[in-house]
């Protein structure tokens, strides 16, 4: 009889391991999920920004300056997030986002870009793509709480050691979204 005991409760031992080792593992294949989502979003906004750049040039191109500097920080941008192995709004934060607001003010100064269709397209897909970033962003900052919150949570904290699954970081800071 103790034997049959034993085994009943090293079956919901082992039971309760595996549910929590699987609440886990969905918590943080949500936390890749949005991680991709976001990135994705991210790589579309660099092209985004390349169309505003090139297309305001072609309208108004006495403003050959900014449109250099913008076109180099977008690289310096880009090349610094590939070697950190992610994408990082860091960059756009401070003179890139100050470049394209001026792109911006320049094109809908200038009435033939103002009028322009493509001028026009890029802006509402750039307000688009900045809200889809954000709201991306609010899913995996969520994704990644979720997570770490059932990491630090006993019995999982058990099993997540158990496992070697460590605490995740967001992407993006929460403080650039919200600007």
């Amino acid at each position: 009889m103790t034997t049959f005991l034993w085994v009943v409760v090293g079956f919901i031992v082992a039971c309760w391991i595996i549910s929590k080792f699987n609440k886990l593992g969905m918590l943080r294949k949500r936390v890749r999920e949005t991680r991709k989502e976001l990135k994705e979003r991210l790589e579309a906004q660099w092209g985004l920004i390349y169309g505003i750049i090139n297309t305001t040039r072609g309208y108004v191109p006495t403003e050959a300056l900014l449109y250099d500097r913008a076109e180099h920080n977008v690289v310096v941008a880009q090349t610094a997030a590939a070697q950190r192995g992610c994408i990082s709004l860091d960059a756009i934060e401070g003179e890139i986002k100050s470049q394209i607001a001026r792109l911006f003010a320049i094109g809908r100064s200038s009435p033939q870009c103002r009028d322009s269709v493509n001028f026009l397209d890029l802006q509402t897909k750039f307000t688009n793509a900045w809200t889809a970033i954000r709201n991306a962003q609010r899913c995996h900052s969520a994704a990644v709480t979720n997570l770490n919150q059932a990491l630090d949570v006993f019995p999982q904290s058990l099993v997540a050691r158990l496992l070697g699954l460590e605490e995740e970081v967001a992407l993006l800071s929460d403080r650039l979204i919200e600007e």
